[in-house]
């Protein structure tokens, strides 16, 4: 059956993540992605088998647009820059950070991002196990991070504490400074980037 004309995959991912974020991912139906492109169903279904694969493409199609860059002389700095550049995405869409923890990451620009993130990391290490378990490990910081932030702020990089952050209780003073110290940094772009890099650091030299 043929394609409609200007019809494509990165702009049905587009379309997809618009609704998720507006709507939840519990709304993003094949029906409703293809009134937001504006055309049939059908004409959806001769790009994406089904919602399943649509959240495939999802995550696959963003994660590819990371990218990875050169080493260069700093490689450590590179897989940094990589793992802040997905907080940043999965912050700003609230969806992705959803759906990648519901669901395995299978799709080819994944698979290239971790293979290339492994190797650069194997060429500090000198060790492929343990470059690959410090590409696992600042995938689920980042992750974690991202899906604390994005309820706690659905409109973004938002800092102020919300009313319900405040300590309260009858708790003894010292247990609520202390809560008030984890609730004052834990939407913290400094202190998420110290975490990641002391992570990264610690997986590549010990």
């Amino acid at each position: 059956m043929a394609r409609i004309a200007g019809l494509d995959v990165p702009g049905i991912v587009k379309a997809a993540i618009a609704i998720a974020d507006r709507d939840g991912l519990d709304k993003l139906t094949m029906r409703r992605l293809s009134a937001e492109l504006g055309v049939t169903p059908m004409a959806t279904y001769n790009h994406v088998s089904g919602k399943e694969e649509l959240l495939d493409l999802v995550l696959d199609e963003s994660i590819g647009q990371l990218g990875v860059g050169d080493p260069g002389d700093d490689p450590e700095a590179v897989i940094l820059d990589w793992f802040l550049r997905l907080h940043d995405l999965l912050i700003e869409h609230p969806s992705l950070a959803q759906a990648t923890a519901g669901r395995r990451i299978v799709g080819p620009q994944a698979g290239r991002a971790a293979l290339a993130l492994s190797e650069i990391a194997e060429g500090i290490c000198h060790d492929l196990d343990r470059a690959a378990e410090m590409v696992v490990a600042a995938f689920w910081l980042t992750l974690g991070s991202g899906l604390h932030r994005a309820s706690r702020h659905p409109g973004g990089y938002a800092a102020d504490q919300h009313p319900e952050d405040e300590p309260t209780g009858t708790a003894p003073a010292a247990e609520l400074a202390l809560r008030a110290r984890v609730l004052a940094t834990a939407g913290r772009d400094d202190q998420f980037r110290r975490s990641l890099a002391v992570l990264i650091k610690g997986h590549l030299s010990g």
